[in-house]
């Protein structure tokens, strides 16, 4: 995802709205997550100096399956983006105290000319906020361990077989009495 810069440098400390749309490269998420359609990444890129502070937000769906159902569904994520890109070059200039507050502590996104490729840091801020498992919906029962049936759409007449570690000692002891 390539964003143009020429007019937030043209403006300096000014707000410049921006899109950028783009699909994310092989390998960028994780194996049992795929795209769904395009990344949309929309905010403001403000430029003061040689460097551009870039506020918005990540929007992408992606298909995936039900940790406990193994349904596929689909999982929307939106989350806050925040970086700052710096002109190559210019990596040891001082900001103002007051710019400083705004930024994110990490090491910028280094661009030359007027346009940035902000793929990977757009990669990164996609897979932190990946949740480790998904769900069809917080109250899914999952399959029976037994036969395999979908428990959301009705209980199993198998019978669980082991539902107590004490099952054997409990047979054994009706053996007895016998």
């Amino acid at each position: 995802m390539l964003l143009d810069l020429t007019e937030a440098i043209k403006h300096q400390g000014d707000s410049i709205s921006f899109v950028a749309q783009g699909i994310l490269p092989e390998g960028a998420l994780p194996d049992d997550v795929e795209l769904d359609g395009e990344v949309s990444v929309t905010g403001s890129l403000t430029a003061f100096g040689h460097s551009v502070a870039v506020c918005g937000t990540i929007d992408a769906s992606f298909k995936v399956s039900c940790a406990l159902c193994l349904k596929p569904m689909v999982y929307k994520l939106s989350v806050n983006y925040d970086e700052l890109l710096q002109r190559r070059g210019y990596e040891h200039e001082k900001l103002d105290e007051d710019d400083e507050e705004d930024i994110s502590e990490q090491d910028p996104v280094m661009f030359d000319g007027s346009s940035c490729d902000i793929t990977d840091s757009v990669c990164e801020a996609i897979n932190l906020h990946l949740p480790m498992r998904y769900l069809c919906k917080s109250d899914c029962k999952g399959l029976c361990p037994s036969c395999g049936k979908d428990l959301n759409k009705g209980s199993c007449t198998c019978t669980p077989a082991g539902s107590s570690p004490f099952a054997a000692l409990k047979q054994l002891l009706e053996e007895e009495k016998e």
